[in-house]
């Protein structure tokens, strides 16, 4: 099973992005530190979605009798799983270069590195939809319903599911944000701007495929519409 990273204490404890600087650098420290905050609330929501819904939910469709279909809550899910161990390796990597944080460190070839990976998302959001179709279908399952009311505890699993969608928008905006407040001559500055140009291809990619995905779904709609209508026409 999957944990939420051990090395966030030393981070805390040590605390280095409020150690004094210029009023730019603590405006870099701060957009930093919101980058980690906000990491470390999206591992904690993947770990709440895993561990708290799916794995429960499938234990309960293995019941005799459940009306809980197993095959629909792993695609409700999709490759949740594979997305938390990826931002498990990322996070460990952000709280190694936090923990010895300077005015001079780097945060853009961490992303750089990371970014291929992070094609994985055009698997999720792809199958975005239909999961959220599978969920809508399963709001009138009392056995589906009893048991997400007996597990929800911070988060609703609409809100989770659609966290890893947002992600990779998330981290665009807040690269942006970062590189408005680093100066040209920074170590940084080039780091950031190869960064944020591969995680917009990215999120182009990621675009493409879910609205190839939405039109292809549509088109299957329309064909079972049409294979309706020839029904009644014959």
């Amino acid at each position: 099973d999957q944990k939420a990273p051990a090395s966030t204490f030393l981070f805390k404890k040590r605390d280095p992005l409020r150690e004094k600087g210029g009023d730019e650098d603590v405006k870099r420290k701060n957009i930093v530190a919101e980058i980690h905050s906000t990491e470390e609330f999206y591992i904690s929501s993947l770990l709440e979605m895993i561990e708290g819904f799916k794995k429960p939910l499938i234990s309960a469709s293995k019941r005799p009798g459940s009306t809980i279909v197993e095959g629909d809550i792993v695609k409700m899910f999709g490759n949740a799983e594979t997305i938390l161990k990826l931002h498990v390796d990322f996070f460990k990597a952000l709280n190694q270069r936090l923990y010895q944080w300077t005015a001079s460190s780097h945060l853009g070839d961490i992303f750089s590195h990371f970014a291929p990976i992070m094609i994985i998302y055009t698997e999720y959001s792809t199958g975005y939809q239909n999961s959220s179709e599978i969920l809508e279908k399963y709001q009138h399952n009392d056995a589906f319903n009893e048991e997400t009311s007996a597990l929800k505890k911070k988060a609703s699993l609409e809100n989770l599911l659609i966290m890893p969608v947002q992600r990779l928008p998330r981290y665009n905006l807040l690269l942006r944000d970062l590189l408005s407040r680093t100066a040209d001559s920074h170590p940084d500055f080039k780091g950031l701007q190869a960064a944020i140009e591969v995680i917009q291809r990215l999120c182009d990619r990621v675009d493409e495929c879910t609205a190839t995905a939405s039109n292809a779904q549509m088109m299957a709609d329309l064909a079972a519409k049409d294979g309706l209508v020839n029904h009644y026409i014959a």
